[in-house]
């Protein structure tokens, strides 16, 4: 498969979606702290990669290629390592934050409920549904006991 290249709006968003980042600001910063600490790989449009020592720090969030006037704004981003770094192998290297998809699952949730059937009244019900949904629409779909935990917290607002 070939290696696959994101522009610097690619990647913000994608960090912004997948990383515990408030607005596009934090994205950006997060990029820029990456790309200092060499955790990212860049490269320029014409495909040489970019080394580490060669980032310049100007601000909290603004780096330039030494010498030029390229900022990294203006490269290509390695998506494999910016997954990496939003979907670690250890959830605990990002805070605990889950890796599921739990935005997805809570999707689906709402737009059953939305139905004229609405949920099931039995809790139960609804987790073996959440299970087999995940299994079908989740690259890594989450366990019995956090489906589990989900649903109860639903079911516990819900009888509020």
């Amino acid at each position: 498969m070939k290696e696959q290249w994101w522009n610097f709006g690619q990647a913000a968003n994608y960090v912004q979606a997948n990383y515990p980042c408030e607005s596009g600001v934090a994205a950006n910063r997060f990029l820029a702290d990456k790309i200092a600490d060499g955790s990212l790989v860049t490269r320029y449009e014409n495909g040489l990669i970019i080394q580490p020592e060669e980032w310049v720090r100007l601000g909290d969030i603004d780096l330039t290629v030494e010498g030029t006037h390229i900022s990294h704004g203006a490269v290509e981003y390695q998506r494999a390592s910016v997954e990496k770094l939003c979907n670690p192998s250890n959830p605990q290297a990002r805070g605990g934050r889950p890796s599921k998809d739990w935005p997805d699952f809570l999707i689906e949730v709402v737009a059953m409920a939305n139905t004229p059937d609405g949920l099931p009244d039995r809790q139960a019900d609804l987790e073996r549904t959440m299970l087999a949904w995940g299994e079908e629409n989740m690259s890594d779909p989450p366990k019995e006991t956090a489906v589990r935990d989900m649903v109860s917290r639903i079911y516990k607002r819900i009888k509020r």
